[in-house]
């Protein structure tokens, strides 16, 4: 009987990578709405890209996209109990973050802020033009410090529903991240081999030595390409250890895309965004010489 069973399981076809790779990003039937509410977010911020100029319509869609998410997670979050490391950062870092943001807007007599070398200058024309000091803020741009406000909330939201999510639909959102940064990477590349003034230079950023993507900043989208790089040898050990697949045909198609990012990291031309794609591609090693905890 052992042996027919035996001779059953070998004959089994094995199943194809897309199939397996869809059955792992499955999310569950709970948590699907979730996962539909935090798309749009994800997508608007990788689709639009960050900016550090204001205004940038990427950053208010992504704003915007953020409020039905929030409204959900405001219903239906629940903070695990107990005094876990987890749940004392899930309360203290967005209240800290947030509070130490609204702190700079709260006016301060002369004698402290006349103290930070940010306004000396401010100082220094009242003593020109003989006006009193007066209370001010920490701040030198109240608007531009309560509009980072605004902007902490998709990050925290995404945050939160990460949190909460299973791991077949964090595997997705995952899966997501890196082809993005696959994507990205190939527009680079054709950034830099068309030039700055062909139609693959899309926000008019990139130029002659510096390649951006879908990114108006060269900063924000090398920040991309290395954050994905682990993801990609976290993926393939999940893919290795849930499925049994072939350890070398996963570790080469990883490398061939890791090679990929750090490709696209490069042609950046970003010093701090090289440094950080150098330094991802150990850290990939390491996640993937580590066996993956099972939760």
């Amino acid at each position: 009987m052992s042996s027919r069973r035996m001779r059953s399981k070998r004959s089994m076809p094995p199943s194809s990578g897309m199939a397996v790779l869809r059955s792992m990003i499955r999310p569950a039937r709970e948590e699907r709405l979730l996962v539909w509410l935090l798309l749009p977010v994800l997508m608007s911020a990788l689709v639009t890209g960050g900016s550090a100029w204001p205004r940038h319509v990427g950053d208010g869609l992504t704003a915007i996209f953020a409020v039905p998410l929030v409204v959900y997670l405001a219903f239906t979050l629940r903070l695990e109990p107990g005094r876990s490391v987890s749940t004392w950062l899930e309360v203290v870092l967005p209240i800290g973050t947030v509070s130490l943001l609204l702190l700079q807007l709260v006016p301060l007599p002369p004698s402290i802020w006349s103290l930070f070398p940010s306004h000396v200058d401010i100082v220094a024309i009242d003593d020109i033009l003989g006006r009193p000091s007066v209370a001010m803020p920490l701040s030198l741009t109240p608007a531009g410090t309560l509009g980072a406000v605004a902007y902490l909330v998709p990050l925290f939201a995404v945050f939160f529903a990460v949190r909460s999510m299973g791991r077949e639909a964090r595997r997705l959102l995952v899966v997501i991240v890196i082809a993005m940064a696959i994507a990205n990477a190939l527009l680079a590349l054709a950034q830099g081999a068309f030039g700055p003034q062909s139609v693959w230079n899309i926000y008019g950023t990139a130029s002659t030595f510096t390649s951006t993507g879908l990114f108006r900043s060269q900063n924000h989208y090398v920040a991309l390409q290395y954050a994905a790089i682990p993801f990609v040898f976290a993926l393939a050990v999940d893919f290795h250890h849930e499925r049994h697949c072939g350890r070398l045909a996963i570790f080469l198609l990883g490398t061939a895309v890791v090679a990929l990012l750090f490709l696209g990291g490069l042609l950046s031309h970003s010093r701090s965004g090289m440094i950080g794609t150098v330094l991802a591609s150990p850290v990939s090693a390491v996640v993937f010489l580590v066996p993956a905890r099972r939760d």
